[in-house]
Parts: structure tokens; C-alpha cells; sequence
């Protein structure tokens, strides 16, 4: 890789991409990276050959400042015109991300259906957030990194996530809650690792 730092939140969200979504490529696809946070993932997947990468977040990262292989939008996702700000993008990608984000909008159907427009024909949508049935709410209760955490307004399910997804049009193809340290063995587990990870098409 050539902007992502090895065992850093970028590189598993990098790997998820790469390895868990089907018949997944990079060169000459359009991919929108909502919740970009550093903007190595995008800055990354323009160096692969992107069509188009194109990172979203309310604070801008260093990596935006010296970009010239993607493109970098300042927005806040709770103010109700958004997707607005974001150049020529209704129908647009091939592959919207969107890591670690729906359990901090305050609408996440509305926040979901804008996801669906932005996706070409054939599109996908690749989210994690966190897992209401994880190993660590069950031994937790209440103190678990996902109730904790004062941003966070809606947590789901497994089944919670792909029943909404479900309503809203998307037809999902991928779901898994890894515990990561075993997932990277190859190790079957039950899905009671802190994050969802889902893979949706249009």
C-alpha cells in the first residue's frame, strides 16, 4: 500500500474492501468514501487507478492538502442538505463506503436512501458500524464502547441493519461481524465481533 499505515483503522478498512466484497476492483471504478477521516483510504484507492475517489468528513485531513488523485469535500452529514455539496454525485459510484458513520447521523433512513442514490445501477454500499450483539456489550452491559461513546445515536443489529437496508431498496450480499483478531487466522466464529461489516448493491 502505498498511503496506508500497516495495522492502523485504514489498513482493516482497506483489507474489508479488498477481500470481502464481491468481484471488488479498482482501477477505472468511482468510489465516495463517506466519513473519510484521514483520507488515506481515498488518497489509496486513487494511487490503485480509481476513476474518481472522492472523501467526505466534517474536519478536513492533512492528506486532503497535497491531493492530486482525489477529491476532498468538507460537509457536515447532519445538516440536512449534504449531498448537495457534493459535485455531480447522484448516480455517480461504483462503491460507497461508509465506515464507522450511520450510528452518528441523526437519521440513518434518510442518511441510507441518500447512500442508494448515489450508487450507479449496479453500485454497492460497504458499511461497518458498531455491533449491538458483540462480545463486548454482552460481558459489558451498558459500559460497551458503542453505549459509552456520546456521538453515538442509533446502534444495530445484524439483523436490525440488513432488515432496514432491506426496506430501503438494497439487496444485501455480504454481512459478517468478525472477532478481527481470529478472522485474520481463518478462524469460523460467531458473528459477535464489535463492528458490522455489510456489503449492499443497489
Amino acid at each position: 500500500m502505498n498511503f496506508i499505515k500497516p495495522n492502523s483503522r485504514d489498513a482493516d478498512h482497506f483489507s474489508w474492501l479488498s477481500r470481502k466484497v464481491p468481484g471488488m476492483s479498482f482501477a477505472g471504478r468511482s468510489f465516495l468514501d463517506i466519513g473519510c477521516g484521514s483520507g488515506l483510504l481515498s488518497a489509496e484507492l486513487g494511487a490503485l487507478g480509481a476513476k474518481r475517489a472522492v472523501g467526505v468528513d466534517i474536519e478536513r485531513p492533512a492528506a486532503s492538502k497535497n491531493a492530486s488523485n482525489w477529491e476532498f469535500f468538507q460537509i457536515d452529514l447532519n445538516n440536512a442538505d449534504w449531498a448537495r455539496n457534493i459535485p455531480a454525485a447522484d448516480g455517480a459510484f461504483d462503491v460507497v463506503t461508509c465506515f464507522d458513520i450511520l450510528e452518528h447521523v441523526d437519521s440513518p433512513v434518510a442518511f441510507l436512501r441518500k447512500l442508494r442514490e448515489f450508487l450507479r445501477p449496479d453500485g454497492k454500499v460497504v458499511l461497518t458500524t458498531p455491533n449491538v450483539n458483540s462480545w463486548e456489550r454482552i460481558l459489558r452491559g451498558d459500559r460497551w464502547s458503542g453505549a459509552m461513546d456520546p456521538q453515538h445515536k442509533i446502534l444495530f443489529t445484524i439483523y436490525s441493519l440488513g432488515f432496514l437496508m432491506t426496506r430501503l431498496g438494497f439487496h444485501v450480499q455480504y454481512t459478517t461481524a468478525p472477532i478481527r483478531t481470529l478472522d485474520a487466522l481463518g478462524i469460523r466464529h460467531p458473528n459477535i465481533g464489535a463492528q458490522i461489516f455489510i456489503v449492499a448493491s443497489k
